[in-house]
């Protein structure tokens, strides 16, 4: 006998369990939780997004039309995502590339071209 006592928590079964098992278990379940509210929240955060109907280009330049509230697009031809930290292109009727910053921007529904003597609406079209 090693001298050694261990408290053995039952739940009725014959599997037991020690004091610091229960403990750590405990502990990584709630840490676990918490992993998984956070991106939860996040994910439910309605800023930076854009509303309406946009054309937004992709880091390889294809054009999707997007529509109704989004905050994040994966371009229809290539897969990748328009919206790159915090910023998406925009295109303009005529054609011209805006690139959007959306860091203090919760919701757009309304960007002209800044394209010199352009000024056109780049959402709608």
């Amino acid at each position: 006998m090693s001298g050694e006592h261990k408290k053995e928590f039952t739940s009725g079964s014959n599997s037991g369990i020690t004091r610091r098992q229960a403990i750590v278990l405990m502990s990584l379940t709630g840490f676990a939780a918490l992993l998984n509210y956070v991106p939860t929240a996040w994910a439910d955060d309605k800023k930076h997004a854009l509303y309406g109907n946009w054309h937004v280009r992709c880091p390889l330049s294809h054009i999707d039309l997007v529509t109704g509230g989004t905050r994040q697009h994966r371009c229809e031809t290539c897969g990748r995502q328009c919206f790159v930290d915090g910023k998406v292109t925009v295109m303009c009727p005529k054609g011209h590339a805006n690139i959007v910053v959306l860091g203090n921007v919760d919701l757009l529904t309304s960007y002209k071209c800044q394209t010199k003597d352009c000024g056109l609406e780049c959402q709608g079209w």
